[in-house]
C-alpha cells in the first residue's frame, strides 16, 4: 500500500513525465503576466498634444519666416531699384554739368584771349599817328561785304610775327644808314636775322641782281668800339658770314644757296638793296 502510493505520487507531480502540462502551465502564467502588465497602465485614444505642438509651432514659424523673407527680398529689390535709378540721375546730371563746366571754362579762355588779342591790337595802332586802315584792310568779303583786314600792309609779307617788306627796285639803291631811315619812315627798322629758319626765309625771297658785290642791307652795323650790334642795340652772337667781316662797316644778306654763309660787310656808303622788318598786326578772331 505504501509503496504504491507512492509511486502514484510521484509520477502525477513529474513534469518529466507530462511536459505539454508543464508548457501550458508556464504559458498561462506568462500570459497572466502580460495581461496583468498591460491592464495596470490606462488606455487612451487621444493624440498627444504635448508630442504634436513643437512640430506644428516649427511649421507655422518656418511658413512665416519665408513670408517675412520674401517680403524683405521684395521690399530691398524695390528700394534698390529706386535708389539706382536716383543715382543714374544723378550722375546724368553731374556729368552734365561737368560738360557745361568745361565748355564754360573753354569759352572764358577763348574770350580771354580775344581781350590780350585785343589789347594787342590797340597797342599796335597806337603807334601810329594816323593808322592806315586802308593799307591793312583792302579786301572786302563778297558775301558779307565786310572788310578783311591782314596782319600786314599791302606790299609787305608776312612771315611769323614779322612783316618784311623787300625793297627790290631796280634802281636807284640806297646806302645803310638812308635804308634804314626809310624803313623808319615806314614805321619798321632794317631786318633783324635771328632765326636760322628766317635767314632761309629772307634767302627764299631775294634774287642776285647787277654783279656779285651786291646784296641786301639790313640791321646790323659795327660799332666804334669794332663790336657788331643789331638796329635794337643788342650785340650780335654768332653770325652767317660768307667774307671776312672785317671788310666794313656794315651788313648786307647776298642771295647765296647756303644760309649760313651769306652774311658780307660792306662799306656803309654803298648803294644797295635793302630789307625792313616790321611787326605783324594780329586781328582778333571771333
Amino acid at each position: 500500500m505504501d509503496d504504491e502510493s507512492y509511486a502514484n505520487i510521484v509520477f502525477a507531480n513529474s513534469p518529466e513525465k507530462n511536459p505539454k502540462v508543464q508548457e501550458q502551465r508556464e504559458d498561462t502564467v506568462y500570459a497572466e503576466v502580460k495581461t496583468a502588465d498591460i491592464s495596470s497602465q490606462p488606455i487612451s485614444t487621444e493624440v498627444d498634444k504635448t508630442t504634436m505642438m513643437p512640430n506644428h509651432c516649427a511649421a507655422v514659424t518656418l511658413g512665416l519666416c519665408s513670408v517675412l523673407l520674401l517680403l524683405a527680398s521684395v521690399t530691398l529689390s524695390i528700394y534698390l531699384s529706386t535708389y539706382i535709378s536716383k543715382y543714374k540721375t544723378m550722375l546724368v546730371r553731374y556729368e552734365n554739368e561737368i560738360t557745361a563746366r568745361e565748355q564754360l571754362g573753354a569759352h572764358y579762355k577763348r574770350l580771354q584771349e580775344q581781350v590780350h588779342q585785343l589789347n594787342q591790337t590797340l597797342e599796335f595802332i597806337l603807334k601810329f599817328d594816323q593808322f592806315p586802315v586802308q593799307q591793312y584792310c583792302q579786301d572786302v568779303n563778297s558775301s558779307t561785304k565786310e572788310r578783311i583786314c591782314n596782319p600786314c600792309q599791302n606790299g609787305w609779307k608776312n612771315y611769323m610775327s614779322s612783316c618784311y617788306k623787300f625793297q627790290m627796285t631796280d634802281f636807284p639803291w640806297t646806302t645803310w644808314n638812308k635804308g634804314k631811315t626809310n624803313c623808319s619812315q615806314l614805321g619798321a627798322h632794317l631786318v633783324i636775322i635771328d632765326t636760322k629758319e628766317e635767314q632761309e626765309y629772307i634767302n627764299n625771297h631775294t634774287r642776285y641782281y647787277y654783279d656779285d658785290f651786291h646784296g641786301y642791307w639790313f640791321g646790323l652795323s659795327k660799332s666804334h668800339a669794332g663790336k657788331w650790334h643789331w638796329v635794337n642795340g643788342s650785340e650780335l652772337n654768332g653770325g652767317n658770314w660768307k667774307d671776312n667781316r672785317d671788310d666794313g662797316n656794315c651788313a648786307m644778306t647776298m642771295p647765296s644757296s647756303d644760309p649760313s654763309r651769306s652774311w658780307a660787310a660792306k662799306n656803309c656808303a654803298m648803294e644797295n638793296r635793302w630789307i625792313c622788318e616790321t611787326e605783324a598786326l594780329h586781328w582778333p578772331q571771333g
